[in-house]
């Protein structure tokens, strides 16, 4: 997902996207195979912590000052992504969740983790 912003006195323009980091990673330019590699054991380390990741990247050479984002073709708005970091969110499952499972488990359902 990609927002755009611009700024009414200076007509500097920002685009942030953010998703999950499997498919914001490939967007962002300048990344090395190593660097990669190492961004991954970071989603990797938060992930086991039971964290969501979600990773954000930006751009600032988009011209937003005649167009907004909706008038741009997605894929060429992005890409060439600079990545500012990752977003742990702490989403523990809802109460009913458990209700809901056993009850799935009680007729017969099994886990497809």
């Amino acid at each position: 997902m990609s927002n755009g912003w611009r700024h009414r006195d200076t007509g500097d323009c920002v685009v942030l996207t953010k998703g999950g980091p499997e498919i914001i990673l490939p967007l962002c330019a300048g990344l090395t195979q190593a660097d990669r590699e190492m961004l991954e054991k970071q989603v990797a380390s938060m992930a086991s912590r039971a964290l969501r990741v979600i990773a954000l990247a930006l751009r600032t050479d988009v011209d937003l000052r005649a167009f907004t984002l909706t008038d741009l073709v997605r894929h060429e708005v992005e890409c060439d992504l600079h990545l500012v970091g990752f977003v742990g969110i702490r989403d523990p499952p809802k109460p009913e969740s458990l209700v809901a499972t056993k009850e799935c488990v009680s007729q017969g359902c099994e886990c497809a983790c």
